[in-house]
């Protein structure tokens, strides 16, 4: 059974978020290149994940023109 999980990927030289896809051995057999994280190391790319993760989620209105916001996902306190 094939399958995909989110992995960090490191493309032309920059780190990021993608999506990996496995074939039925386990073995990856393709991903996707899209990402809003970028980083040229992988120290500077945790401490952006991270930063992220400890702020509050954006959610867009229905005319994106707006947002509401939910918990972050980690406290600060986690981040420290």
């Amino acid at each position: 059974m094939s399958y995909w999980n989110v992995r960090v990927i490191k493309w032309e030289g920059v780190y990021g978020f993608g999506e990996a896809f496995y074939d039925s051995d386990g073995k990856a057999n393709g991903w996707t290149a899209t990402s809003e994280v970028f980083a040229d190391t992988r120290e500077q790319l945790l401490e952006r994940v991270m930063s992220a993760l400890s702020k509050p989620v954006l959610v867009p209105s229905e005319d994106d023109m707006a947002f509401t916001e939910e918990p972050a996902l980690i406290s600060k306190e986690s981040n420290e």
